[in-house]
């Protein structure tokens, strides 16, 4: 496994979303490793990984922080626990309002009131599955208990966050396969940078 340097200390929670990180990163490395026939060329720098990760908090146009999440993405109390909600995209947004019947032409103030009140009114199985029917994106929250009971959890319990095999093709080109349960997204975008190389070229 590729060498991690740097110190282990930036984010805190249930989920081990730094962990994660870094053995993203570090699969990708050893797959170059592999690639250039080098392995030990490569060190991921746990800063470095650390600095792409959360590269928004660190953006400033004009001096200020962007927004970094549209006003209709997070997190939603409904008649029995909470629902997680998708909207950074106008085609994302407009389904969410839609599923639930709310005008998609509403200003975000006004989005955002309409749909913590619909919200609360439903159930969040119901509410999931209604967001998800037209195409838009949200989840229930799960407590861990929840989660493994889950057909996902079972899928995926013995596989590891990333694994990077060298694809059937002719060539020494490789393809990088996330867990199945994984949500669909540039997962491998943020990680830009986070490979330091240990020796000269």
């Amino acid at each position: 496994m590729t060498r991690v340097t740097g110190p282990r200390t930036w984010w805190d929670g249930p989920l081990d979303v730094e962990g994660l990180a870094l053995q993203a990163v570090a699969a990708v490395v050893d797959a170059l490793g592999a690639l250039t026939g080098k392995p030990d060329r490569y060190a991921v720098s746990a800063l470095a990984t650390f600095a792409a990760f959360n590269s928004l908090g660190h953006l400033r146009v004009d001096g200020r922080s962007p927004r970094g999440f549209a006003p209709l993405s997070g997190f939603w109390l409904t008649r029995d626990g909470w629902i997680r909600t998708h909207g950074n995209y106008p085609h994302h947004r407009q389904r969410l309002l839609s599923a639930l019947r709310l005008d998609p032409g509403l200003s975000d103030d006004d989005a955002v009131g309409q749909l913590s009140a619909v919200l609360h009114e439903l159930p969040r199985d119901e509410a999931e599955r209604a967001i998800q029917a037209v195409g838009g994106i949200a989840a229930r929250v799960r407590t861990p208990d929840e989660w493994a009971g889950t057909a996902m959890a079972h899928a995926v319990a013995d596989e590891p966050w990333i694994r990077v095999e060298p694809s059937s093709g002719a060539g020494r080109s490789w393809q990088t396969r996330s867990s199945a349960w994984a949500p669909a997204g540039d997962v491998l975008r943020p990680l830009t940078g986070c490979a330091s190389s240990t020796s000269p070229a």
